[in-house]
């Protein structure tokens, strides 16, 4: 089981209690040019699960770094809607 903690914009703490085998949805469609790096990240895990996620993913972020995907990274997905579970 995964724990994900964030605050949102208004300051309230939001706790998600996720199992390693549940399957992410990339759902939110961004148009602009600072966010493509993260929509395709979010479209390459669709379908994939966390346990993939965190123990196995990398990504180019905009500058054209190699990240590891952390659990900060899928919790900011999740906060500003880009991804669900299954």
């Amino acid at each position: 089981m995964i724990t994900l903690t964030y605050k949102t914009k208004a300051g309230s703490k939001h706790t998600y209690f996720v199992d390693e085998n549940t399957k992410i949805v990339s759902k939110k469609q961004i148009k602009n040019k600072k966010g493509e790096y993260i929509q395709h990240r979010t479209n390459t895990l669709h379908g994939h699960t966390v346990d993939y996620a965190l123990r196995l993913f990398d990504y180019v972020d905009s500058e054209g770094n190699t990240h590891h995907y952390k659990k900060k990274d899928l919790a900011y997905d999740l906060r500003i809607g880009r991804i669900e579970f299954q």
